[in-house]
């Protein structure tokens, strides 16, 4: 009996022993595998993407994507489910997702991230909880952001023209430096956004916040609705309507501003 039980023992340490496993497969930065959970782990792979001609990022499904500046255009990913991980470009757009097999949708704690080196950047996509950060500034005359369904993007933005469209708890955030922003966001997205903007139009809804009040702007255009909000600095005209339980609150400067504004079915405009 002794003998049983230490044999189990001993079968019992080397079960656990073999569930951590590690392999490298050299000095080029394509493989590395690790084991390090219980028998449902998988392992995590990292490889190099090559891609080419590119001025927009799509992410979706949970990926986190960052972007830095470069001119040798590639993807570097490391992911646990590299077998169903697609980096493709389609249109000019790089685009980030997951594409299993035709029935199967058996993807569990996943764990996925991609740097993206890229020379310029014009449009950013993120869906389904993915992840954008953009960690240089990229030049150039407008920027389109579309995040939706929890997608979140990051980026300290110096264009000419910023385009933000978000919806379902969707969240942009940054301290931006940019001629026009032009904002329109629903169903309890998220802005929050500091430096400078020569205009603004920001359009919210349906418990949308837009959080500017570290934003400064000469002309402001605020629209909000069912019981969504918006905090901003304006310093020379501001045309703001807020209706169904809204709110919209400013900061001017103490000599006034030129002012239009709308108040209804519960509505409300005030100073910060």
């Amino acid at each position: 009996m002794k003998k049983i039980i230490l044999s189990l023992v001993i079968l019992g340490g080397i079960t656990t022993s073999c569930i951590i496993v590690k392999a490298n497969d050299g000095e080029d930065g394509n493989r590395n595998y690790s084991y390090n959970d219980n028998s449902i782990a998988r392992y995590s792979e990292t490889k190099t993407f090559s891609v080419q001609n590119f001025s927009g990022v799509k992410v979706s499904q949970g990926i986190r994507v960052e972007i830095v500046k470069s001119d040798a255009e590639k993807a570097i990913a490391t992911s646990n489910y590299m077998e169903y991980l697609r980096v493709e470009n389609k249109g000019g757009v790089l685009t980030i997702y997951y594409e299993t097999p035709k029935g199967n949708n058996n993807i569990r704690n996943a764990d996925t991230k991609v740097i993206v080196y890229a020379k310029e950047i014009r449009n950013l996509r993120a869906s389904s909880a993915g992840n954008i950060v953009v960690k240089d500034r990229f030049s150039a005359a407008a920027l389109d952001v579309d995040v939706s369904s929890a997608g979140k993007v990051q980026y300290d933005a110096k264009v000419g023209k910023l385009q933000l469209r978000l919806s379902s708890a969707a969240t942009f955030s940054g301290n931006i430096d940019v001629q026009s922003l032009d904002a329109d966001m629903s169903s309890a997205s998220t802005v929050n956004v500091q430096g400078r903007a020569g205009s603004v139009v920001v359009e919210t809804s349906s418990a949308a916040t837009f959080n500017g009040a570290g934003l400064t702007s000469d002309a402001v255009t605020a629209d909000a609705s069912s019981g969504s909000k918006i905090k901003i600095e304006v310093t020379k005209e501001l045309n703001a309507g807020a209706s169904s339980g809204a709110s919209i609150r400013y900061k001017a400067p103490s000599g006034g501003i030129k002012q239009s504004v709308r108040k209804s079915s519960g509505g409300s405009v005030t100073t910060m």
